[in-house]
């Protein structure tokens, strides 16, 4: 959110014959494809990340330009664009995929926001997203790497590996992904916090420099809830912008999505309207805490 600095705006004009034809192929051509083969192992195909990331980074700032020259018509073009991109990668397998894809989908959401009048259709979308089972779906796989595909060593090397210390690193790290995602599947809007404890990984998984290194699993689940939530309350900032529903001072719940029925604080000032969650996480069940105390 913000507004496009005079140096990007002069690259965004520069190269406006390279952008159209990129949100056209995003928007007309077959969605993009990569190679998915968990039997694999850590050797899994995935796709290039960072090139995907740079052209969503040209998009959003492309369709936030657009909407500084009151062009909505193109800025909303650029978020569909994205949002396609974002989710070939959310329906894949693996963790680092869909946590790639979650973070692109956010800056839909917050591009949305800026639309002084946006196109009906993002109410819908808005109201159905829901990605806890895909990221649910990449822990499990996860947890099928760990389980069936561990040591990360070549396979020749690992039929001949014996050692108990590194296979009960196996174990331990299937059985907490299996945890995280039991979570997102049962409590979607629950925080890292309320995880961070009961559920918390082993040193050796958050090591950078370790070849066991994965993905925090806290964060995973924070950024599912912050996407949940952004995307609830810029669906109420939709409503009342396109005038669907008034809005009224006071305190209303969730009533659409994965954060149904959580607490949402409406304020006014002026003629200005705020939207803010003020809920408290959900607590983690209790049967869940002996299960999660085995997995330190």
């Amino acid at each position: 959110e913000g507004v496009v600095p005079p140096e990007v705006a002069a690259f965004l004009q520069s190269h406006q014959d390279h952008i159209t034809t990129l949100r056209h192929q995003l928007l007309n051509d077959p969605a993009p494809h990569w190679e998915e083969d968990l039997s694999a192992g850590w050797a899994a195909p995935v796709p290039n990340l960072l090139t995907s990331l740079a052209v969503v980074r040209i998009l959003a700032a492309d369709a936030l330009w657009n909407i500084q020259q009151n062009n909505q018509t193109v800025a909303q073009q650029d978020l569909l664009a994205i949002r396609r991109l974002a989710q070939t990668l959310v329906d894949r397998s693996e963790l680092i995929s869909v946590l790639v894809g979650m973070h692109m989908t956010r800056l839909v959401v917050t591009g949305i926001r800026q639309l002084t009048n946006p196109d009906a259709s993002w109410l819908d979308w808005l109201e159905g997203l829901d990605v806890a089972p895909n990221l649910e779906r990449s822990f499990v796989s996860e947890a099928y790497l760990f389980a069936f595909r561990c040591p990360p060593f070549p396979e020749e090397e690992r039929k001949s590996f014996f050692d108990p210390w590194q296979k009960s690193r196996c174990a331990q790290g299937s059985q907490l992904f299996l945890a995280f995602a039991r979570i997102a599947r049962e409590k979607p809007c629950l925080g890292g916090s309320q995880a961070e404890e009961p559920l918390r990984a082993p040193g050796w998984m958050e090591n950078p420099e370790s070849t066991w290194f994965v993905p925090n699993l806290r964060s995973a689940l924070t950024r599912l809830q912050a996407l949940h939530v952004h995307a609830s309350l810029t669906r109420e900032v939709l409503l009342a912008r396109l005038g669907r529903k008034r809005p009224a001072a006071g305190t209303i719940t969730f009533d659409r999505g994965p954060c149904r029925g959580l607490p949402l604080e409406v304020t006014q000032a002026g003629s200005s309207w705020s939207w803010r969650w003020t809920g408290k996480e959900p607590e983690l069940p209790e049967a869940w805490l002996p299960l999660a105390a085995t997995l330190r």
